[in-house]
């Protein structure tokens, strides 16, 4: 229903100026741009106190009719006129007093009096010129009235506050800018230094400047007075390392110039266009006025337009050898379509989709409609040995969902992620791509219910074709080719950052990711699975034995890899903790250890059941079974209130009253809210069952395992959607639009301006030079 909803909205190729300002503006700096809602309000209130003279049916007749008649009077004579006897040109002729006038003019000035169908004689032109003048003075004196009125004063002052308040944001960022600029300027002056105190070359041909700012940066780049100890470059390639990040630099400040130089120009229409229609509706002329006001003021300078083109010329030249083509290329971004396109990849998703969906309900129908599942002995091994592809294929086709619902709902995920805003993840693609993977997965478990009719040993079906797709994954995921590369490189630079916790810094990617795995948690036990039967348990003399000695929970490493995922957030939270002091983190960090006592209770529990054949109703089995139960509550409670008031941010106090209440600022339909708290609640307690690992085989069968991680899987889908919302909330409340431009040569400056035994012989030595 909602994509048949987004394919429907979508489909519009008209669109308003209020739907294009909201659909182009910067996500986080939305509140600073013009109220081009509330300002059409404001207009209209105008229009509803002071309405427009209502037009008279008969006046319209009447009026019809005397132009009709004075036309139709223009006509006969013009017949009668070409069928006469040949007069003087018009520039010859005359009329009877003599003066000298055209034939038409003439002709129309002796027979000004119509006959209308009556004795009335009229005079059309006149009595046309009489109503409009009418008409005029109505419209002059309605707008006296609206220019006297406190709805017009309203509206004056709404738009003064308006222009003030875009006035101010422009020339707060235009300072930010302005100071990057400089640091920017100097980074190329240390990176020419520092080239030249390698290779001893000349300032590059391609940064000669003809102006004065670009000037200026050369005489300084000629100076041999910049402080720079070329010590602190010890290897070229220590410096391409960072004149590679300097290039990083420059494309995040050309960023930053843009969507500067966009909001500019969007304010300005709007501007221009809210006047206009303040006009049309009033019958004033403020636009004029106000467009000379706004070139009074400073957003609608072309300062960040010039400084756009001096980067784009420095970039060409410092990185790309003047080519600007390949430099612009570079630097562009492109524009992030949120409409849905109906092409081939489009069908390539509703073909994928249908053939999943179809294979795995026939799957299960085989499945539960069988008498006896000795008819699939090997049906359990298949299903662990199966979910470690499937499992990861289907979160990451939600995925590709969750990007589409983002970016159509305007939520910057793109930023919030920490990704290329210049390679837009495509999230068809990414569907894709996950579908023929499932289709591929779904087929295999398909043929083997039908193992009788093909005629295929299902033992030796089960070990080794899983194992070839496996493979097969693994090779697709690691390997370097083409496809998704970019997606594919980023997940893996994520998941090593993940990995190094807690010695590494925290971004807000690492743990989302790290929040996904916790909902994953059966595929790391189903891959330990793998690898044990692959390797032991299929060479075991008889098969169940095998499957048992792998699924047993007296092995040590499957409690360890159910803590995995929780361990890495508990160690990013106290990693957090120890940089920003904040005692937020650490209880963030006692949600995630509750997690241990949920997997160590339930371990326990059950190596405590087999060492009492199966049995464990003794005074410390129900011991254990009770602190299993209260670290189960305990856990589910804490993330469930975690989730609605911190990672959704769902409760905010009231600025007036200090109350309580539900978030005011909504991107989604309220009832999607009601929906996901509902949906949120009922399946938190799932998860806790899924990392009970100590009663999988017990009253948690295998099949309640796999319909307990896709719900999870379900869970974190609707999670993912309020939880990047929040995100976007917070870099709105602080209109964090770019990240923090890095100066790579920072560091290397502090060091080369620090005291140093021979920097006097090193000054000389350049002054030699």
């Amino acid at each position: 229903i909602l994509f048949f909803h987004l394919l429907l909205s979508s489909s519009s190729s008209v669109m308003k100026f209020g739907e294009e300002l909201f659909n182009r503006a910067v996500p986080e700096w939305r509140e600073k741009y013009i109220d081009y809602k509330r300002l059409k309000k404001l207009i209209r209130r105008i229009r509803d106190a002071f309405p427009p003279p209502p037009k008279d049916a008969e006046h319209d007749s009447f009026l019809r009719h005397l132009t009709t008649a004075h036309f139709e009077e223009q006509n006969v004579i013009l017949s009668k006129t070409n069928t006469s006897k040949p007069t003087p040109t018009p520039a010859t002729a005359t009329t009877p007093n003599g003066s000298p006038k055209s034939k038409l003019k003439g002709v129309v000035g002796e027979n000004r009096k119509v006959e209308t169908g009556s004795d009335l004689a009229i005079d059309p032109s006149d009595e046309i010129n009489v109503l409009i003048s009418k008409h005029n003075k109505e419209k002059k004196e309605r707008a006296n009235e609206i220019q006297l009125s406190e709805e017009e004063q309203d509206f004056i002052d709404a738009l003064d506050a308006e222009l003030v308040k875009i006035d101010t944001f422009y020339l707060t960022n235009k300072a930010e800018l302005d100071e990057t600029r400089e640091r920017l300027d100097e980074q190329v002056l240390l990176l020419w230094k520092a080239e030249k105190s390698q290779r001893e070359q000349k300032p590059p041909r391609e940064i000669e400047a003809e102006d004065g700012a670009d000037g200026q940066l050369l005489s300084e780049m000629n100076s041999t007075r910049w402080s720079c100890s070329p010590k602190a470059f010890r290897s070229a390639r220590q410096l391409s390392n960072q004149k590679k990040r300097l290039k990083t630099a420059f494309l995040e400040y050309y960023r930053a110039l843009d969507l500067l130089n966009s909001y500019q120009t969007l304010n300005d229409t709007a501007v221009y266009k809210i006047t206009k229609k303040h006009d049309k509706y009033t019958g004033l002329t403020i636009s004029k006025d106000y467009s000379a006001k706004m070139m009074e003021l400073e957003f609608t300078s072309k300062g960040v337009a010039k400084e756009m083109k001096r980067v784009e010329k420095l970039f060409t030249d410092l990185f790309y050898d003047g080519n600007r083509g390949r430099a612009m290329h570079k630097l562009r971004v492109p524009d992030i379509a949120t409409s849905i396109h109906i092409d081939h990849l489009m069908f390539q998703i509703g073909a994928l989709a249908m053939v999943f969906i179809l294979t795995v309900a026939v799957a299960l129908l085989l499945g539960f409609s069988s008498h006896s599942l000795s008819d699939y002995p090997n049906h359990i091994t298949l299903a662990i040995l199966m979910r470690p592809i499937v499992y990861p294929l289907l979160m990451f086709a939600l995925l590709g969902i969750n990007s589409l619902v983002w970016r159509i709902f305007h939520v910057n995920y793109i930023f919030i992620f920490s990704l290329n805003h210049r390679q837009i993840f495509d999230w068809r693609k990414m569907v894709v791509c996950s579908g023929y993977f499932l289709a591929a997965c779904s087929t295999i478990i398909l043929l083997y219910f039908f193992h009788d009719s093909l005629d295929i040993n299902p033992t030796l079906y089960v070990a080794n074709v899983p194992f070839y797709v496996l493979c097969a994954f693994a090779s697709f995921l690691l390997l370097p080719h083409p496809i998704m590369r970019k997606q594919r490189k980023w997940f893996l630079g994520v998941v090593y950052r993940i990995l190094r916790a807690p010695f590494v810094d925290v971004m807000f990617e690492d743990f989302w990711l790290a929040d996904q795995f916790n909902s994953m948690v059966i595929v790391l036990l189903d891959i330990h699975f793998s690898i044990c039967y692959f390797s032991v348990g299929q060479f075991q003399a008889e098969e169940e034995d095998g499957v048992s000695m792998c699924l047993s929970s007296s092995t040590i490493i499957r409690p360890i890899l159910a803590c995995l995922p929780a361990w890495w957030r508990f160690a990013q939270c106290i990693r957090r903790f120890v940089q920003t002091r904040n005692t937020h983190h650490l209880a963030n960090a006692g949600k995630y250890a509750s997690s241990f006592f949920v997997v160590i209770t339930s371990t326990l529990l059950a190596v405590h059941r087999e060492n009492n054949d199966g049995n464990f109703r003794s005074t410390k089995g129900w011991v254990l079974f009770g602190l299993w139960v209260f670290a189960l509550v305990v856990n589910t409670c804490a993330t469930m209130y975690w989730d609605f008031v911190n990672d959704w941010g769902l409760i905010e106090r009231n600025t007036k009253s200090g109350k309580l209440q539900f978030r005011q600022t909504r991107f989604y339909p309220f009832w999607l809210y009601v929906f996901a708290i509902f949906n949120n609640f009922v399946l938190r307690l799932t998860w806790s069952l899924s990392i009970s690992v100590g009663f999988f085989g017990f009253f948690i069968k295998e099949g309640l395992v796999t319909i307990l991680t896709v719900c999870e899987m379900w869970r974190r889908f609707v999670w993912n959607f309020f939880r990047l919302e929040n995100e976007h909330l917070n870099n709105a409340g602080e209109f964090r639009a770019v990240k923090k431009i890095p100066m790579p040569f920072e560091r290397l400056m502090t060091e080369a301006n620090a005291p140093h035994d021979n920097d006097d012989e090193d000054v000389a030595d350049e002054d030699e030079d």
